[in-house]
């Protein structure tokens, strides 16, 4: 930029300057999110080569491993969250701490579904029926089993009570079912295989 001026006598004067103009771009982590406890959430910021990012709180918040050694390994545009309780997190993004532009987003923590991969349900009083411990927390929870055909043998809708392995009365046989887990209408099912032994 060239600024050009000429004093009350009529002297002229030329001054150039350089404008450095700063392109940060506003950061978007997105809505806010809710997760069962030991999930994982991807934070992405805008990239830039020229740009600072801080990343505020750290906790919760998990390096990454492609990172180069030595490096901050938080000053990325990209994280991965897996925090232990209800966290907001903050992005301030910058280019040579000039023009911080920050952006918000809170993880909602609930508490993790446990439950076990096998059960007995042979009235010994050990191990007799399925329990997912957790599930009081989620009022909209519904488990469904199924045979070893596909055919759905128990809908819980919401889960209200551990499984005895019967149906209609009937102990199950022995051998793999497969159960799906829906905790709720914004969280992804849960599936995998449970086995009723002896």
């Amino acid at each position: 930029l060239t600024y050009s001026v000429t004093s009350a006598q009529g002297c002229p004067a030329q001054i150039d300057q350089t404008i450095r103009v700063i392109d940060v771009t506003q950061p978007d982590l997105g809505p806010n999110q809710t997760i069962i406890a030991g999930t994982r959430v991807v934070l992405q910021g805008p990239p830039g080569p020229a740009l600072s990012y801080i990343w505020d709180p750290i906790s919760g918040l998990l390096t990454d491993p492609a990172a180069p050694t030595g490096s901050n390994r938080l000053n990325l545009p990209r994280v991965v969250a897996q925090p232990d309780a209800t966290t907001t997190y903050r992005l301030t993004v910058s280019e040579d701490s000039q023009c911080p532009l920050s952006s918000s987003m809170t993880i909602t923590v609930l508490p993790g579904l446990f439950f076990s991969s096998a059960f007995t349900p042979n009235g010994d009083g050990t191990n007799d029926v399925w329990v997912i411990r957790g599930a009081e927390a989620f009022p909209l929870c519904s488990v469904r089993i199924y045979n070893r055909w596909g055919k759905l043998i128990v809908d819980q809708s919401p889960y209200d009570q551990p499984w005895d392995g019967r149906v209609r009365g009937e102990r199950v046989a022995p051998g793999p079912y497969r159960y799906v887990i829906s905790p709720a209408p914004f969280l992804p099912d849960r599936a995998g295989t449970l086995m009723v032994l002896e």
